[in-house]
């Protein structure tokens, strides 16, 4: 059985065993992360060393309302920032620092269909759109001066579509597992300027990749988000 038989007939197997709505029209869930991460090294090689510093932070927010039951439109937002200077000392070249730095926002808008696989448990599909702007900043200083500036910055528009699966915990909070992306087609505009000169052409990019291999259930993220029900929605009659 090829992988695209396995999706079909796993989905057709969802839907088969669907049961009542647990998601009522009117319900809100808002989903959110928030990461950072501090490291450093030094190396040696004789008269040569290296301090290599990592800093990194990424913040994420969901918003979405179920417009009708098990079917929920919202919002998402994200951003990334990297800073990694590496400094090194060569007694042939003196003192030199290269320092990269990324910036990255995501803005877009989904629309996930959940399907009730029993109590508490959900399969979903989720289609959705995002725009994200990223700027890669690569800076050279040899003795103090800035010897190369390098920037590339990108804008990307992209739809996808994924597949997962959601466990309510409790009344309020719901654990999401998802896989990968089954299709994503998008357009890229990426332009490169190299010491403050003119920036160099810039490069479009279409394209469209569709993931329906195996492989794709291993890369599989978790989530949580909070569920906050609609004052007028009767969740006893529609668990």
């Amino acid at each position: 059985m090829n992988a695209k038989h396995f999706y079909i007939i796993t989905f057709s197997l969802l839907l088969s065993i669907a049961c009542s709505a647990q998601i009522v029209k009117g319900d809100k869930l808002l989903g959110g992360s928030i990461g950072f991460v501090r490291g450093s090294s030094n190396n040696f090689n004789g008269a040569v060393s290296a301090d290599n510093t990592l800093t990194a932070i990424n913040l994420g927010l969901s918003y979405g309302k179920a417009v009708k039951n098990n079917t929920v439109n919202g919002f998402n937002a994200g951003f990334t920032f990297i800073n990694n200077p590496v400094s090194t000392f060569d007694p042939a070249t003196g003192a030199n620092i290269y320092n990269n730095k990324i910036r990255s926002v995501t803005v877009g808008v989904f629309r996930r269909r959940y399907i009730p696989l029993g109590k508490n448990f959900y399969a979903f599909g989720q289609l959705g759109t995002d725009f994200a702007y990223t700027q890669n900043e690569y800076t050279q200083f040899n003795s103090g001066v800035i010897s190369e500036k390098v920037v590339n910055k990108s804008y990307v528009v992209n739809a996808s579509l994924y597949p997962g699966f959601s466990y309510q915990l409790n009344n309020r909070f719901m654990l999401d597992l998802t896989l990968g992306s089954l299709v994503n087609i998008g357009y890229a505009h990426n332009t490169r300027r190299v010491n403050s000169r003119p920036a160099t052409p810039s490069t479009n990019t279409f394209y469209l990749n569709s993931n329906l291999s195996l492989s794709s259930l291993g890369n599989i993220s978790v989530g949580f988000r909070v569920l906050f029900h609609h004052k007028k929605s009767d969740k006893k009659s529609a668990t």
